[in-house]
């Protein structure tokens, strides 16, 4: 069954989060997408621009995505987008992680 979205906006964390696709911890300050759904209780995710863009480029709607998947189960994949992203200057770890304060 296929949880409800109830939400999904982006914002500029206050705090740090992992995002849910690569398992990463970002840094206050990074832009992320986050998802408020319904299943059998309120469910929360953030994700990166880099998550973001490969569930846009290779994930159906329907598909599950266990937490870090993305980057576990296709390291150079979802580095090539990371790159990708970070050369046409957006910032794919997010505000403030190519100085390196991200988690792995």
């Amino acid at each position: 069954m296929m949880s409800t979205i109830l939400s999904a906006k982006t914002v500029t964390t206050r705090k740090p989060h992992a995002c849910w696709g690569c398992g990463i911890k970002y840094p206050p300050g990074t832009e992320m997408k986050v998802v408020t759904s319904a299943d059998r209780g309120l469910d929360t995710a953030y994700w990166c621009r880099t998550c973001q863009e490969y569930c846009n480029r290779y994930l159906e709607p329907d598909d599950v995505v266990v937490s870090g998947e993305l980057r576990f189960e296709d390291p150079e994949g979802w580095e090539a987008i990371r790159q990708e992203l970070e050369q046409r200057g957006a910032s794919a770890y997010g505000m403030g992680c190519r100085s390196g304060r991200c988690e792995l």
